[in-house]
């Protein structure tokens, strides 16, 4: 179970931060990057918790035969 628990920081530490960087620079093209820091930053945080928890908590739920 640590492991687990290791994994799942690591994963959504590494997720969290690349999809705000992503956001950040799609935002950038149109001039609005510093005005929506706060929503870009929301949902990362979600977005990447919530995949790195169905990843590492739940592996079978990847697999459509259940192996």
């Amino acid at each position: 179970m640590k492991t687990r628990i290791r994994r799942f920081a690591i994963y959504s530490v590494i997720l969290t931060s690349m999809l705000f960087i992503c956001f950040t620079l799609l935002d950038l093209f149109e001039g609005t990057a510093r005005e929506k820091i706060i929503r870009n930053a929301i949902l990362s945080v979600a977005t990447g918790v919530m995949t790195s928890a169905s990843l590492t908590f739940w592996p079978k739920s990847a697999d459509p035969k259940g192996r």
